[in-house]
């Protein structure tokens, strides 16, 4: 049975605003006069923060996956602590690509993009306000 939610839709929408701009969940939830939990369950439910059952299966997946792979906590920590990409890397994968490669990736890039910014308007996540170049 759902709970009756303390916040209404005005307060969840200023908790992600809040979160968004890296205020701590204790001190939303003061602001709120609420349990920090509440502040959790508002984030879960807009998918900023994964509940206690999704932290789990990506930590067993984790588990799995290193453990297929044959991955330390050493080998494993110096892999997340290297640099993914170098402008070198970036001109090596580009400068191998066949004709009509780019534009797919671009492609890809952007469609993904997209079906992101629809995710966040699904789940009522205001859209990020970037500032242009002057």
């Amino acid at each position: 049975m759902p709970r009756n939610s303390k916040l209404n839709d005005a307060q969840k929408n200023r908790v992600v605003e809040l979160f968004q701009a890296q205020v701590k969940q204790t001190d939303i939830a003061k602001y709120f006069s609420v349990h920090p939990r509440t502040i959790n369950r508002v984030l879960i439910e807009k998918g900023l923060v994964a509940s206690p059952e999704e932290k789990e299966r990506n930590r067993n997946q984790i588990l799995k996956l290193c453990e297929e792979r044959g991955l330390t906590a050493d080998s494993l920590r110096a892999r997340l602590d290297s640099p993914l990409l170098t402008v070198e890397a970036i001109r090596h994968v580009l400068g191998n690509l066949e004709p009509g490669q780019l534009g797919a990736l671009l492609h890809s890039s952007i469609k993904q993009s997209v079906l992101q910014q629809l995710q966040r308007r699904e789940h009522g996540v205001p859209e990020r306000q970037e500032a242009l170049p002057v």
